[in-house]
């Protein structure tokens, strides 16, 4: 994708305007470093594109479901080798510890169910498109050892869901190597289970956003920006003409 911006002609004289834009360019490049979200701060997860290593079989990798909870609302799975586009997740920090965990290749967010099947440790998440993403779509992310645990927030409101120990994101009875799950369509699929189970457990992978390519016209008293496309996504870019730092909520770039 190549995105094209005509500078503004001002009373500045062109180096002016030529290190404004340098000073733009390099804002940019912090915030597609950083992901979308906050581009100073410390929190357990950084914003960002992963794969998710299952370490009750290394093998395994997160990835949806074709069982659907509802329609075009897959459940989530693990599935043996799938580095490919079907594994690839963006994770969004929205507050505290708390994410958002998205689907690159769809845009759904993972969320939590809301109406468990006859199994409640089973079957517990899937996959939703929405403008408005809502409570059970918050996840808290927290480190054991090098991996994460990962568990709703919204779970610690239910009833049959209370208490101690929390349970975080598990394939039940176990990785299944098909993309539907077994054993009446649960095995497999992702419910929950307590900290020390190894299913419960996760390796983050991070996948490194695609570097720009910056190109000045000065004749045109245009700049041009080029990103690869992304795991067949592509790139948002965010950008400000008044010198402070971009955010998700900044201005994007549309093409020329």
């Amino acid at each position: 994708m190549t995105y094209t911006m005509k500078r503004h002609t001002d009373n500045y004289s062109s180096m002016r305007r030529l290190d404004r834009v340098k000073t733009l360019v390099m804002m940019l490049l912090m915030l597609m470093a950083a992901g979308v979200g906050e581009v100073w701060g410390q929190t357990v997860a950084e914003d960002g594109y992963y794969r998710l290593q299952n370490q009750n079989n290394t093998t395994y990798y997160l990835c949806p479901s074709t069982k659907e909870w509802d329609t075009d609302k897959p459940y989530v799975t693990t599935y043996s080798n799938s580095i490919n586009d079907h594994s690839l997740w963006k994770i969004q920090h929205v507050s505290d510890n708390y994410y958002y965990i998205i689907h690159v290749l769809t845009g759904k967010y993972m969320t939590l169910n809301d109406n468990p099947m006859d199994e409640i440790n089973a079957n517990r998440v899937h996959l939703e498109a929405t403008n408005s993403p809502n409570d059970n779509m918050l996840f808290e992310i927290s480190l054991n050892g090098t991996n994460w645990n990962i568990t709703p927030k919204a779970l610690t409101t239910w009833g049959y869901d209370k208490g101690s120990p929390t349970k975080y994101l598990n394939p039940f009875q176990g990785n299944k190597n098909n993309y539907t799950g077994e054993n009446n369509g649960m095995g497999g699929l992702i419910g929950f289970w307590t900290s020390s189970d190894n299913g419960s457990k996760w390796k983050p992978i991070k996948i490194a956003a695609p570097a720009p390519t910056i190109t000045f016209d000065n004749n045109a008293n245009t700049f041009s920006i080029s990103v690869p496309d992304f795991e067949s996504t592509g790139v948002t870019i965010h950008y400000t003409t008044d010198g402070s730092t971009p955010t998700a909520s900044s201005s994007t770039y549309t093409t020329a």
